[in-house]
């Protein structure tokens, strides 16, 4: 039986039990892991999943997570949006060329979100770990969802002709709209687009592979699997998390 680990120490949310109960009958036994007491990642850990941190890694949390996935590992990663300072997280991230937008996306499109221009019904883009979803007229539910960018994407464009020596594949997952921004002052009284808000489009989901057989999915929303929430669009939620599960672990 495949075990996912779950991190704790930093302030992590909870799984419901209606959750865990998806990981079981997935076939997954889930557990505790706090890096803290332990030396390192156990050997027999499938998937690390670190569920809306609220407070930072250490150093040697990093170090230990970084010989993790250098190993082959592979990560499961969701983000608050109301956290910010996460500086050897977002590093972490940044290694595997994901960046990280300050505040919360709000999304212009009104066939792309439903009740508040924050809870987004984003697109479920054609990858490996989407494609039990794609095209299949179901919608993911992310309220309050941080906005993600490829930094390779980037780092091509600020340098172009050069010859990148990074070797990790970001691959999208779900998407924005064009015009979607971040709202940068998630405390302002107006949900209209300010001068220091972030222009978009955003990734809300992206999934890395790398060389050495590691992977990384990244969630930019950590309350897509509360129960009322994976309610409201019949479970599909929960189905688009056990699918990443399943990708990375590569199991049917």
């Amino acid at each position: 039986t495949p075990i996912v680990y779950t991190l704790s120490g930093h302030g992590e949310k909870n799984f419901t039990t209606s959750v865990t109960s998806s990981f079981e009958r997935d076939n997954y036994e889930v557990r505790s892991l706090n890096l803290l007491s332990q030396a390192t990642v156990p050997e027999d850990c499938a998937v690390l999943i670190i569920n809306g941190p609220e407070k930072d890694l250490s150093d040697d949390e990093k170090t230990q997570i970084d010989s993790y996935m250098k190993n082959g590992g592979k990560i499961y990663i969701f983000l608050d949006a109301g956290v910010d300072d996460l500086t050897n997280l977002y590093a972490l991230m940044e290694e595997y060329d994901v960046g990280v937008s300050k505040g919360v996306v709000v999304e212009t499109d009104s066939n792309m979100y439903t009740q508040y221009p924050i809870w987004l019904l984003p697109n479920i883009e054609s990858s490996e770990a989407t494609a039990a979803q794609y095209n299949s007229n179901v919608y993911v539910l992310a309220p309050s969802a941080k906005g993600l960018t490829d930094l390779s994407t980037e780092e091509e464009t600020a340098d172009e002709g050069e010859t990148s020596e990074n070797t990790c594949i970001v691959t999208p997952l779900l998407t924005t709209s064009e015009n979607a921004y971040s709202k940068v002052d998630t405390t302002s009284s107006t949900i209209e687009k300010e001068k220091e808000d972030i222009d978009g489009p955003f990734h809300i989901a992206v999934s890395v592979s790398d060389e050495n057989g590691g992977k990384m999915i990244v969630v930019g929303c950590t309350n897509m699997l509360e129960d009322t929430i994976d309610a409201a669009v019949s479970g599909a939620n929960t189905d688009f998390v056990m699918n990443g599960i399943n990708y990375l672990t590569q199991q049917e």
